[in-house]
Protein backbone atom coordinates (compact mmCIF):
# COMPACT_ATOMS: atom_id res chain seq x y z
CA UNK A 1 0.00 0.00 0.00
CA UNK A 2 1.12 3.37 -0.65
CA UNK A 3 1.31 6.03 2.17
CA UNK A 4 0.68 8.99 -0.15
CA UNK A 5 -2.65 10.87 0.18
CA UNK A 6 -4.64 11.48 -2.98
CA UNK A 7 -4.92 15.23 -4.10
CA UNK A 8 -8.41 16.70 -4.38
CA UNK A 9 -9.59 16.29 -7.90
CA UNK A 10 -10.08 20.12 -8.56
CA UNK A 11 -7.14 21.64 -6.69
CA UNK A 12 -5.88 23.82 -9.61
CA UNK A 13 -9.33 25.41 -9.94
CA UNK A 14 -9.38 26.25 -6.22
CA UNK A 15 -6.04 28.09 -6.47
CA UNK A 16 -7.31 30.05 -9.47
CA UNK A 17 -10.45 31.08 -7.62
CA UNK A 18 -8.37 32.26 -4.65
CA UNK A 19 -6.14 34.33 -6.91
CA UNK A 20 -9.15 36.12 -8.43
CA UNK A 21 -10.93 36.62 -5.07
CA UNK A 22 -7.95 38.25 -3.32
CA UNK A 23 -7.92 41.63 -5.18
CA UNK A 24 -11.69 41.74 -5.12
CA UNK A 25 -11.73 41.39 -1.35
CA UNK A 26 -9.08 44.10 -1.04
CA UNK A 27 -11.16 46.38 -3.19
CA UNK A 28 -14.25 45.74 -1.08
CA UNK A 29 -12.26 46.45 2.04
CA UNK A 30 -11.02 49.72 0.60
CA UNK A 31 -14.54 50.79 -0.25
CA UNK A 32 -15.60 49.74 3.19
CA UNK A 33 -13.06 52.06 4.80
CA UNK A 34 -14.12 54.98 2.59
CA UNK A 35 -17.81 54.45 3.19
CA UNK A 36 -17.96 53.32 6.79
CA UNK A 37 -14.94 55.02 8.33
CA UNK A 38 -15.25 57.85 10.88
CA UNK A 39 -16.71 61.11 9.45
CA UNK A 40 -16.14 64.70 10.60
CA UNK A 41 -19.20 66.68 11.60
CA UNK A 42 -19.46 70.04 9.77
CA UNK A 43 -20.75 72.86 11.91
CA UNK A 44 -22.99 75.34 10.01
CA UNK A 45 -23.64 78.72 11.55
CA UNK A 46 -26.21 81.16 10.12
CA UNK A 47 -25.14 84.83 10.12
CA UNK A 48 -27.55 87.68 9.37
CA UNK A 49 -26.10 91.13 8.64
CA UNK A 50 -27.89 94.26 7.32
CA UNK A 51 -26.56 95.65 4.00
CA UNK A 52 -26.68 99.25 2.79
CA UNK A 53 -29.09 99.95 -0.09
CA UNK A 54 -27.13 100.28 -3.39
CA UNK A 55 -27.08 103.76 -4.94
CA UNK A 56 -26.98 102.41 -8.49
CA UNK A 57 -30.41 103.75 -9.47
CA UNK A 58 -29.79 107.27 -8.21
CA UNK A 59 -26.40 107.41 -9.90
CA UNK A 60 -27.82 106.31 -13.24
CA UNK A 61 -30.52 108.95 -12.95
CA UNK A 62 -27.92 111.73 -12.74
CA UNK A 63 -25.38 110.36 -15.21
CA UNK A 64 -25.27 112.42 -18.47
CA UNK A 65 -26.32 110.55 -21.61
CA UNK A 66 -24.39 110.79 -24.91
CA UNK A 67 -26.13 110.08 -28.20
CA UNK A 68 -24.67 110.14 -31.72
CA UNK A 69 -26.56 110.64 -34.99
CA UNK A 70 -25.97 111.30 -38.68
CA UNK A 71 -27.40 114.25 -40.61
CA UNK A 72 -30.04 113.11 -43.12
CA UNK A 73 -31.38 114.68 -46.29
CA UNK A 74 -33.84 117.46 -45.46
CA UNK A 75 -32.86 117.61 -41.77
CA UNK A 76 -33.36 120.76 -39.71
CA UNK A 77 -31.51 121.41 -36.48
CA UNK A 78 -34.73 121.11 -34.50
CA UNK A 79 -35.40 117.68 -36.03
CA UNK A 80 -31.88 116.48 -35.25
CA UNK A 81 -32.09 117.71 -31.64
CA UNK A 82 -35.37 115.84 -31.23
CA UNK A 83 -33.71 112.59 -32.37
CA UNK A 84 -30.91 113.27 -29.87
CA UNK A 85 -33.52 113.52 -27.04
CA UNK A 86 -32.76 117.21 -26.42
CA UNK A 87 -35.61 118.99 -24.63
CA UNK A 88 -34.11 122.33 -23.68
CA UNK A 89 -35.89 125.56 -24.76
CA UNK A 90 -33.06 127.70 -23.31
CA UNK A 91 -30.42 125.90 -25.41
CA UNK A 92 -32.56 126.10 -28.57
CA UNK A 93 -33.14 129.82 -27.98
CA UNK A 94 -29.38 130.36 -27.63
CA UNK A 95 -28.71 128.42 -30.84
CA UNK A 96 -31.19 130.58 -32.73
CA UNK A 97 -29.99 133.92 -31.34
CA UNK A 98 -26.21 133.57 -31.07
CA UNK A 99 -24.06 134.43 -34.09
CA UNK A 100 -21.43 132.00 -32.76
CA UNK A 101 -23.91 129.12 -33.15
CA UNK A 102 -24.89 129.71 -36.79
CA UNK A 103 -22.59 126.92 -37.95
CA UNK A 104 -24.91 124.37 -36.33
CA UNK A 105 -27.58 125.27 -38.89
CA UNK A 106 -25.27 124.53 -41.84
CA UNK A 107 -26.08 120.82 -41.77
CA UNK A 108 -24.46 118.58 -44.39
CA UNK A 109 -26.09 115.15 -44.95
CA UNK A 110 -23.85 112.26 -43.94
CA UNK A 111 -22.01 114.25 -41.26
CA UNK A 112 -21.95 113.09 -37.62
CA UNK A 113 -23.39 115.07 -34.70
CA UNK A 114 -23.59 114.23 -30.99
CA UNK A 115 -25.30 115.55 -27.89
CA UNK A 116 -24.67 115.04 -24.17
CA UNK A 117 -27.84 115.59 -22.12
CA UNK A 118 -29.16 115.20 -18.61
CA UNK A 119 -31.86 112.59 -18.15
CA UNK A 120 -34.52 115.31 -18.30
CA UNK A 121 -33.32 116.42 -21.77
CA UNK A 122 -31.30 119.47 -20.72
CA UNK A 123 -28.36 119.96 -23.07
CA UNK A 124 -24.84 119.79 -21.63
CA UNK A 125 -22.91 119.61 -24.92
CA UNK A 126 -23.54 119.61 -28.65
CA UNK A 127 -20.74 118.69 -31.08
CA UNK A 128 -20.61 118.81 -34.88
CA UNK A 129 -17.86 118.83 -37.51
CA UNK A 130 -19.10 120.99 -40.38
CA UNK A 131 -18.41 120.88 -44.13
CA UNK A 132 -15.26 122.96 -43.62
CA UNK A 133 -13.94 120.35 -41.16
CA UNK A 134 -14.35 122.69 -38.19
CA UNK A 135 -15.39 121.14 -34.89
CA UNK A 136 -18.17 123.24 -33.33
CA UNK A 137 -18.86 122.54 -29.64
CA UNK A 138 -21.63 124.10 -27.58
CA UNK A 139 -21.26 123.71 -23.80
CA UNK A 140 -23.46 124.60 -20.86
CA UNK A 141 -22.05 126.27 -17.75
CA UNK A 142 -24.91 126.66 -15.29
CA UNK A 143 -27.49 128.78 -17.12
CA UNK A 144 -25.00 130.08 -19.70
CA UNK A 145 -23.87 128.65 -23.03
CA UNK A 146 -20.76 129.10 -25.12
CA UNK A 147 -19.56 127.85 -28.50
CA UNK A 148 -15.97 127.00 -29.41
CA UNK A 149 -14.56 126.23 -32.84
CA UNK A 150 -11.37 124.51 -33.94
CA UNK A 151 -10.02 123.14 -37.19
CA UNK A 152 -9.68 119.36 -37.14
CA UNK A 153 -7.39 117.11 -39.15
CA UNK A 154 -9.45 114.12 -40.21
CA UNK A 155 -7.93 110.65 -40.41
CA UNK A 156 -8.49 108.88 -43.72
CA UNK A 157 -9.50 105.24 -43.63
CA UNK A 158 -11.37 102.73 -45.79
CA UNK A 159 -14.64 100.91 -45.21
CA UNK A 160 -15.85 97.66 -46.75
CA UNK A 161 -19.47 96.68 -47.32
CA UNK A 162 -21.27 93.93 -49.22
CA UNK A 163 -24.78 92.59 -49.44
CA UNK A 164 -27.69 91.66 -51.70
CA UNK A 165 -30.40 93.71 -53.36
CA UNK A 166 -33.75 93.30 -51.63
CA UNK A 167 -35.63 94.11 -54.84
CA UNK A 168 -34.92 94.63 -58.53
CA UNK A 169 -33.04 97.82 -59.36
CA UNK A 170 -32.73 98.85 -55.71
CA UNK A 171 -29.27 100.45 -55.69
CA UNK A 172 -30.74 103.70 -54.36
CA UNK A 173 -32.26 101.97 -51.33
CA UNK A 174 -29.12 100.20 -50.11
CA UNK A 175 -28.14 100.66 -46.46
CA UNK A 176 -25.11 102.78 -47.37
CA UNK A 177 -24.14 106.44 -46.92
CA UNK A 178 -25.94 108.64 -49.45
CA UNK A 179 -22.81 109.72 -51.33
CA UNK A 180 -21.71 106.07 -51.68
CA UNK A 181 -25.13 105.07 -53.05
CA UNK A 182 -24.92 107.96 -55.51
CA UNK A 183 -21.54 106.79 -56.79
CA UNK A 184 -22.67 103.16 -57.09
CA UNK A 185 -25.72 104.27 -59.04
CA UNK A 186 -23.45 106.23 -61.37
CA UNK A 187 -21.33 103.11 -61.94
CA UNK A 188 -24.00 100.42 -62.22
CA UNK A 189 -27.32 102.25 -62.56
CA UNK A 190 -27.69 101.18 -66.19
CA UNK A 191 -27.58 97.47 -65.30
CA UNK A 192 -30.77 95.40 -65.22
CA UNK A 193 -30.53 94.23 -61.64
CA UNK A 194 -32.53 91.33 -60.29
CA UNK A 195 -33.49 90.69 -56.70
CA UNK A 196 -30.60 88.94 -54.95
CA UNK A 197 -27.86 90.57 -57.05
CA UNK A 198 -24.78 91.00 -54.86
CA UNK A 199 -22.79 94.18 -54.46
CA UNK A 200 -19.44 94.88 -52.79
CA UNK A 201 -17.84 98.26 -52.26
CA UNK A 202 -14.63 99.72 -50.81
CA UNK A 203 -14.84 103.45 -50.03
CA UNK A 204 -13.03 106.21 -48.15
CA UNK A 205 -14.05 107.45 -44.71
CA UNK A 206 -12.75 110.50 -42.87
CA UNK A 207 -12.76 110.19 -39.10
CA UNK A 208 -12.36 112.36 -36.03
CA UNK A 209 -11.64 110.73 -32.67
CA UNK A 210 -12.85 107.35 -33.93
CA UNK A 211 -16.13 108.73 -35.34
CA UNK A 212 -16.80 108.83 -39.09
CA UNK A 213 -17.40 112.46 -40.00
CA UNK A 214 -17.96 111.96 -43.72
CA UNK A 215 -17.45 109.47 -46.51
CA UNK A 216 -15.33 110.05 -49.59
CA UNK A 217 -14.74 108.41 -52.91
CA UNK A 218 -15.65 104.85 -53.86
CA UNK A 219 -12.29 103.19 -54.50
CA UNK A 220 -13.56 99.89 -55.88
CA UNK A 221 -16.91 98.21 -56.41
CA UNK A 222 -18.37 95.07 -57.89
CA UNK A 223 -21.82 93.89 -58.93
CA UNK A 224 -22.75 90.24 -59.43
CA UNK A 225 -26.14 89.64 -61.06
CA UNK A 226 -25.67 85.86 -61.08
CA UNK A 227 -24.63 85.82 -64.72
CA UNK A 228 -21.55 88.01 -64.72
CA UNK A 229 -19.45 90.13 -62.37
CA UNK A 230 -18.79 93.79 -63.16
CA UNK A 231 -15.97 95.56 -61.33
CA UNK A 232 -14.80 99.17 -61.29
CA UNK A 233 -11.65 100.72 -59.81
CA UNK A 234 -10.80 104.38 -59.25
CA UNK A 235 -7.53 105.48 -60.82
CA UNK A 236 -6.08 108.93 -61.38
CA UNK A 237 -3.02 109.26 -63.62
CA UNK A 238 -0.60 111.91 -62.42
CA UNK A 239 -1.62 115.37 -63.58
CA UNK A 240 -4.89 114.13 -65.13
CA UNK A 241 -8.52 113.70 -64.13
CA UNK A 242 -9.33 110.36 -62.51
CA UNK A 243 -11.94 107.85 -63.56
CA UNK A 244 -13.26 104.32 -63.08
CA UNK A 245 -11.87 101.44 -65.10
CA UNK A 246 -12.36 97.67 -65.28
CA UNK A 247 -9.58 95.11 -64.83
CA UNK A 248 -8.36 95.72 -68.40
CA UNK A 249 -8.10 99.50 -68.06
CA UNK A 250 -11.26 100.15 -70.09
CA UNK A 251 -13.67 102.84 -68.91
CA UNK A 252 -16.15 101.37 -66.41
CA UNK A 253 -18.49 104.35 -66.25
CA UNK A 254 -20.03 107.08 -68.32
CA UNK A 255 -18.26 110.42 -68.30
CA UNK A 256 -21.41 111.99 -66.76
CA UNK A 257 -23.64 111.07 -63.85
CA UNK A 258 -27.11 110.25 -65.11
CA UNK A 259 -28.64 111.82 -62.00
CA UNK A 260 -26.85 114.63 -60.12
CA UNK A 261 -28.88 114.13 -56.92
CA UNK A 262 -30.90 111.50 -55.06
CA UNK A 263 -34.61 111.97 -55.74
CA UNK A 264 -37.94 110.30 -55.08
CA UNK A 265 -39.53 110.80 -58.52
CA UNK A 266 -39.50 112.94 -61.67
CA UNK A 267 -42.08 115.63 -60.96
CA UNK A 268 -41.89 117.22 -64.42
CA UNK A 269 -40.43 115.71 -67.59
CA UNK A 270 -38.57 117.26 -70.52
CA UNK A 271 -40.60 118.90 -73.30
CA UNK A 272 -43.91 120.70 -73.63
CA UNK A 273 -45.86 120.93 -70.36
CA UNK A 274 -48.42 122.98 -68.44
CA UNK A 275 -46.31 125.31 -66.31
CA UNK A 276 -47.32 124.94 -62.62
CA UNK A 277 -46.87 128.68 -61.92
CA UNK A 278 -47.57 130.43 -65.22
CA UNK A 279 -50.55 128.12 -65.95
CA UNK A 280 -49.87 127.86 -69.67
CA UNK A 281 -48.24 125.29 -71.94
CA UNK A 282 -44.58 126.06 -72.58
CA UNK A 283 -41.45 124.05 -73.28
CA UNK A 284 -39.58 122.59 -70.31
CA UNK A 285 -35.85 122.57 -71.10
CA UNK A 286 -34.89 120.09 -68.37
CA UNK A 287 -36.34 117.67 -65.85
CA UNK A 288 -37.49 118.29 -62.29
CA UNK A 289 -36.18 115.78 -59.74
CA UNK A 290 -38.28 115.91 -56.57
CA UNK A 291 -36.24 115.61 -53.36
CA UNK A 292 -36.30 116.97 -49.80
CA UNK A 293 -34.80 120.41 -49.28
CA UNK A 294 -31.13 120.08 -48.33
CA UNK A 295 -30.45 116.98 -50.44
CA UNK A 296 -26.88 117.28 -51.86
CA UNK A 297 -26.44 118.19 -55.53
CA UNK A 298 -23.33 116.96 -57.35
CA UNK A 299 -21.55 118.02 -60.53
CA UNK A 300 -22.57 115.62 -63.30
CA UNK A 301 -19.06 115.69 -64.77
CA UNK A 302 -15.77 117.58 -64.53
CA UNK A 303 -15.84 121.10 -65.88
CA UNK A 304 -15.79 124.83 -65.16
CA UNK A 305 -18.42 126.75 -63.19
CA UNK A 306 -19.37 129.50 -65.66
CA UNK A 307 -22.38 130.63 -63.57
CA UNK A 308 -22.81 130.22 -59.85
CA UNK A 309 -25.33 132.49 -58.13
CA UNK A 310 -28.85 133.86 -58.17
CA UNK A 311 -30.49 134.17 -61.60
CA UNK A 312 -34.16 135.14 -61.96
CA UNK A 313 -36.66 132.29 -62.23
CA UNK A 314 -33.84 129.76 -61.81
CA UNK A 315 -33.19 130.96 -58.26
CA UNK A 316 -29.86 129.74 -56.93
CA UNK A 317 -28.31 128.04 -59.93
CA UNK A 318 -25.07 126.64 -61.31
CA UNK A 319 -24.00 126.16 -64.91
CA UNK A 320 -21.01 123.96 -65.71
CA UNK A 321 -19.26 123.92 -69.08
CA UNK A 322 -17.67 120.52 -69.60
CA UNK A 323 -15.92 121.21 -72.89
CA UNK A 324 -16.59 123.31 -75.96
CA UNK A 325 -20.00 121.77 -76.62
CA UNK A 326 -21.51 120.27 -73.42
CA UNK A 327 -23.11 122.13 -70.49
CA UNK A 328 -25.28 121.20 -67.50
CA UNK A 329 -27.54 123.47 -65.43
CA UNK A 330 -28.75 123.01 -61.83
CA UNK A 331 -31.51 125.34 -60.57
CA UNK A 332 -33.71 126.22 -57.54
CA UNK A 333 -31.00 125.19 -55.04
CA UNK A 334 -31.49 126.21 -51.41
CA UNK A 335 -27.81 127.06 -50.94
CA UNK A 336 -24.39 126.61 -52.53
CA UNK A 337 -21.48 124.45 -51.47
CA UNK A 338 -18.92 126.26 -49.34
CA UNK A 339 -15.70 127.42 -50.95
CA UNK A 340 -16.90 127.52 -54.58
CA UNK A 341 -17.42 130.48 -56.91
CA UNK A 342 -17.86 131.16 -60.62
CA UNK A 343 -14.67 130.36 -62.50
CA UNK A 344 -13.70 127.38 -60.32
CA UNK A 345 -13.20 123.95 -61.83
CA UNK A 346 -15.10 121.01 -60.35
CA UNK A 347 -14.73 117.25 -60.64
CA UNK A 348 -17.36 114.66 -61.43
CA UNK A 349 -19.45 113.96 -58.33
CA UNK A 350 -18.22 117.04 -56.43
CA UNK A 351 -20.75 118.71 -54.13
CA UNK A 352 -21.97 122.00 -55.64
CA UNK A 353 -25.13 122.78 -53.65
CA UNK A 354 -28.34 121.55 -52.04
CA UNK A 355 -31.87 120.97 -53.31
CA UNK A 356 -34.30 123.79 -52.57
CA UNK A 357 -37.19 125.84 -53.94
CA UNK A 358 -35.68 129.23 -54.78
CA UNK A 359 -36.79 131.22 -57.83
CA UNK A 360 -40.00 130.32 -59.67
CA UNK A 361 -40.80 127.07 -57.91
CA UNK A 362 -43.74 125.44 -56.14
CA UNK A 363 -41.77 123.02 -53.95
CA UNK A 364 -38.32 121.54 -53.30
CA UNK A 365 -36.77 119.91 -56.35
CA UNK A 366 -33.76 120.14 -58.65
CA UNK A 367 -34.32 121.49 -62.15
CA UNK A 368 -31.60 119.80 -64.23
CA UNK A 369 -30.67 120.59 -67.83
CA UNK A 370 -28.28 118.94 -70.29
CA UNK A 371 -27.22 121.02 -73.31
CA UNK A 372 -25.31 120.11 -76.46
CA UNK A 373 -24.00 123.13 -78.37
CA UNK A 374 -26.31 125.29 -76.21
CA UNK A 375 -29.38 123.28 -77.26
CA UNK A 376 -31.31 121.53 -74.45
CA UNK A 377 -31.82 117.76 -74.73
CA UNK A 378 -33.61 115.30 -72.43
CA UNK A 379 -31.14 114.54 -69.59
CA UNK A 380 -32.78 111.18 -68.92
CA UNK A 381 -32.59 109.96 -72.53
CA UNK A 382 -29.36 111.42 -73.93
CA UNK A 383 -26.57 108.93 -74.61
CA UNK A 384 -23.86 109.85 -72.14
CA UNK A 385 -20.29 109.99 -73.50
CA UNK A 386 -17.84 107.50 -72.02
CA UNK A 387 -14.37 108.17 -70.70
CA UNK A 388 -11.44 107.00 -72.82
CA UNK A 389 -9.55 103.82 -71.91
CA UNK A 390 -6.19 104.05 -70.17
CA UNK A 391 -3.19 104.25 -72.43
CA UNK A 392 -0.27 101.83 -72.25
CA UNK A 393 1.72 104.42 -70.31
CA UNK A 394 -0.57 104.11 -67.27
CA UNK A 395 -1.86 100.55 -67.58
CA UNK A 396 0.96 98.92 -65.57
CA UNK A 397 0.62 101.46 -62.73
CA UNK A 398 -3.17 100.95 -62.74
CA UNK A 399 -2.87 97.18 -62.39
CA UNK A 400 -0.31 97.46 -59.61
CA UNK A 401 -2.53 99.90 -57.66
CA UNK A 402 -5.75 97.94 -58.10
CA UNK A 403 -4.41 94.42 -57.43
CA UNK A 404 -5.01 94.54 -53.63
CA UNK A 405 -8.43 96.14 -54.19
CA UNK A 406 -9.31 93.29 -56.53
CA UNK A 407 -8.38 90.77 -53.82
CA UNK A 408 -10.60 92.62 -51.32
CA UNK A 409 -13.54 92.64 -53.72
CA UNK A 410 -13.07 88.92 -54.45
CA UNK A 411 -13.30 88.16 -50.73
CA UNK A 412 -16.34 90.40 -50.27
CA UNK A 413 -18.37 89.13 -53.23
CA UNK A 414 -17.31 85.50 -52.76
CA UNK A 415 -15.89 85.07 -56.25
CA UNK A 416 -12.53 83.89 -54.92
CA UNK A 417 -14.19 81.22 -52.77
CA UNK A 418 -16.50 80.19 -55.61
CA UNK A 419 -13.58 79.76 -58.00
CA UNK A 420 -11.77 77.31 -55.73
Amino acid sequence: MSNTHPHPPHLPLLWLAAAIAAPVSLTVTAYGVAEYGPQETVQVQHVTQPLATPELVSRIATTPLRQDDVIRNGDTLARVLSRLSVDDPAALDYLRRSADARGFFDLAPGRSIHAVTQRDGRLNELGYVNAQDQRLTLRRDGDRFSVSSEQVVLTRSTAYRSGSLASAGALKSLDLPGSVRQQLDALFGDAKLARGSRYSVVYETFNDDGQTVRTGRVLAASLNDGKSVRRAYWFQPQGQDGGYYNENGESASARFLRYPTEFSHVSSEFGLRMHPVLKRRIGHEGVDLAAPSGTPVYAAAAGKLVKYGREGAYGNMAEIRHDGRLQTVYAHMSKFASGLKAGNTVSKGQLIGYVGSTGRSTGPHLHYEFRINDQPVDPLAVKLPADAALGKTWLAAFKQQTLPLGDQLALLDGSRIASR
